[in-house]
């Protein structure tokens, strides 16, 4: 892969979604996220090394310290070569971009002097977690998009994968997830990443999937039909913007704190 590769992904990325705003953005593979996030932000470093590898991530998004300059997606050369064959890395670039978007628009929107702000404070929870449900949901659809041009699957033999493979293993992971978070806000983070998943299959597959169908499998969270409704009806950062107090309170009917 080269970086004109990458910068064709991100051209498609905005062909796509011909509404997204283009912002400044470099793509860099490295075999150690932690090593090379530390290396654009020395600042970070300390802190970064005493994390964990973290080598089973597909990507990160590093946003610099200064909104003039361009943000930084990281991807994991590993796995790149692992799931080259489905094009997972498209669905990467496609996320980490769509954070990227998320990050500068909220920024901007909040006169913010960094996006450091963005991380560190309490504030910025819901506007994280939503952001989660967002890229979840714009790289997954980016990804089956370049998929369904590239292979011969009809949309009935797609459905049928998602059905009897992808959903399950998907719902057995979330709920793995979700049982062994130490913190509401890693719970939540789980949920967030289900429910963009799951939304998007409701816009490729209308007729199979729905806001009420995902409690049918997972009766004992009722409650992810309410909030997935929700979420539908904010798809973007301009329709999300005044409602995040709403989806505070949401959260909070399920979650003491985070």
């Amino acid at each position: 892969m080269t970086g004109e590769d990458f910068q064709e992904v991100v051209s498609a990325y905005y062909r796509f979604y011909p509404d997204a705003e283009v912002i400044p953005v470099k793509i860099l593979v490295t075999d150690d996220l932690n090593r090379t996030h530390s290396e654009i932000r020395p600042e970070c470093k300390e802190y970064l090394l005493s994390e964990r590898p973290q080598q089973d991530f597909n990507g990160r998004l590093v946003a610099p310290h200064l909104l003039d300059e361009p943000m930084n997606i990281l991807m994991n050369e590993y796995k790149i070569i692992e799931y080259f064959d489905s094009l997972t890395w498209l669905g990467t670039i496609a996320h980490e971009l769509t954070h990227a978007i998320d990050y500068y628009q909220m920024a901007r929107r909040e006169n913010l002097a960094n996006y450091d702000i963005i991380d560190t404070d309490k504030k910025y929870n819901v506007f994280r977690l939503w952001s989660e449900y967002h890229a979840r949901k714009t790289g997954y659809k980016f990804r089956m998009a370049i998929i369904s041009r590239k292979n011969s699957s009809s949309p009935e033999e797609q459905l049928k994968f998602i059905r009897e493979e992808e959903w399950p293993y998907q719902k057995n992971l979330f709920l793995s997830n979700y049982e062994n978070c130490s913190t509401d806000y890693d719970q939540i983070y789980f949920v967030m990443n289900l429910l963009g998943r799951y939304s998007a299959w409701c816009d490729l597959f209308p007729d199979s999937f729905t806001e009420n169908s995902i409690i049918e499998d997972l009766e004992e969270f009722s409650w992810l039909s309410s909030l997935l409704r929700f979420l539908r009806s904010h798809e973007t950062l301009e329709t999300m913007y005044d409602d995040f107090g709403e989806l505070d309170n949401l959260l909070w009917d399920y979650w003491i704190d985070f």
